[in-house]
């Protein structure tokens, strides 16, 4: 279900989604022998360049619905030769609202999820230093008005991130840890083809101006809203608090 309206008195927009889901990720990475780990490690951010849009109708005006998605990978590994295998894995129940009204702020109604297994037993590896892995996955509904690629309206995004984190093999303690995150964002916001945003940010550039994003917000939630904050180690407190 969505709603927007813009009048004298301000923006009005309303999201939601219902359903039960879930969420699953599963990281498998390793080092070769010509391995450095100044510059073997990775840190990468950027868009997923499939975007799919559905349009749903609209008698006045086209309505679509657009997923964006995005990764966030980082790699910690100091040794060759090394393996890290994580997972981790979640139910969510209940329905997804975000509203902003004009005058009265920001409302959000969020799911409950539920983290089944101790992450930090589904973290393996063998490798004489220590290694750590972030992935965060990053997607972002709108529903809203436009067709060919454009559209503006409200939006939900879900950023879920595990860390997964093993001790060297060649010590007495096989210390292991993983985290799980998922927070909940919302706003008004606007997207384009990336392309488009290709040309609109050469002719920014002649005229030193910075360049846009192929989507954005307009109006956003200020603080996002955690769903999940898990934190587990084997054996327990073996890395800190």
């Amino acid at each position: 279900m969505f709603n927007a309206s813009v009048s004298g008195s301000g923006v009005n927009a309303d999201v939601q989604l219902f359903g039960g889901a879930g969420i699953t990720i599963t990281v498998d990475a390793a080092t070769g022998n010509d391995f450095a780990s100044i510059q073997g490690n990775i840190k990468e951010l950027g868009l997923i360049p499939a975007e799919i849009n559905v349009p749903i109708g609209g008698l006045l005006v086209p309505l679509t619905a657009k997923l964006s998605q995005a990764l966030d990978i980082t790699s910690g590994f100091s040794a060759k030769n090394s393996v890290l295998h994580g997972e981790g894995s979640l139910d969510l129940d209940g329905s997804i609202e975000a509203w902003y009204h004009a005058g009265k702020g920001w409302n959000i109604d969020k799911p409950t999820a539920t983290v089944k297994n101790n992450l930090a037993g589904l973290i393996s590896g063998v490798s004489m230093g220590i290694n750590s892995f972030v992935f965060a996955f990053s997607q972002r509904l709108m529903v809203g008005v436009g067709a060919l690629g454009f559209a503006a309206g409200p939006y939900v995004d879900i950023l879920t991130t595990l860390t997964t984190l093993k001790q060297s093999s060649a010590t007495w303690l096989d210390c292991r840890q993983a985290t799980f995150e998922m927070s909940l964002g919302a706003g008004i916001g606007y997207s384009m083809p990336k392309v488009v945003a290709t040309v609109i940010n050469a002719v920014l550039e002649l005229f030193g101006a910075k360049p846009i994003p192929p989507w954005g917000s307009i109006v956003a939630l200020p603080k996002r809203v955690p769903l999940v904050t898990r934190r587990d180690m084997i054996p327990d407190k073996c890395a800190g608090q």
